[in-house]
């Protein structure tokens, strides 16, 4: 049995990618920091005008992060959810890429069970 673990990891730079901008601590830090562009014009509705505000400000990441922790740690996660869902465009955001690791290995299994499967059902065809 295989087993993959799944956690936030450093944010690089996409120009400098030696350089870290971020270490998100929760699921909603790595979402928001790996899609400022995406969320900088949320709905204006009392958690997402307060992300979108902070996504447009000049903080550094890692400050950035620190602001959305202690913000999160209070707000309505649930209706900042529904607000992503419902952005205009909905591939505008992109996993943070610790989940698309996670996704990604959990596909290679998958495939690799169900050719095993298919395998098998093939030889027992031909051999009955």
């Amino acid at each position: 049995m295989e087993v993959y673990v799944a956690y936030q990891k450093p944010i690089f730079d996409t120009k400098d990618p030696t350089t870290v901008k971020g270490f998100p601590r929760t699921f909603e830090d790595a979402l928001i920091l790996e899609n400022r562009a995406a969320l900088s014009d949320l709905p204006d509705k009392a958690i997402s005008e307060r992300i979108s505000k902070l996504v447009k400000s000049k903080l550094a990441d890692d400050e950035l992060g620190s602001e959305l922790f202690t913000l999160l740690k209070s707000a309505e996660k649930a209706e900042f959810a529904l607000e992503c869902l419902l952005l205009d465009d909905e591939k505008a955001l992109k996993p943070p890429t610790y989940i698309e690791q996670g996704l990604r290995w959990f596909q290679k299994v998958v495939d690799e069970h169900v050719f095993e499967n298919d395998s098998k059902l093939l030889k027992e065809e031909a051999n009955p």
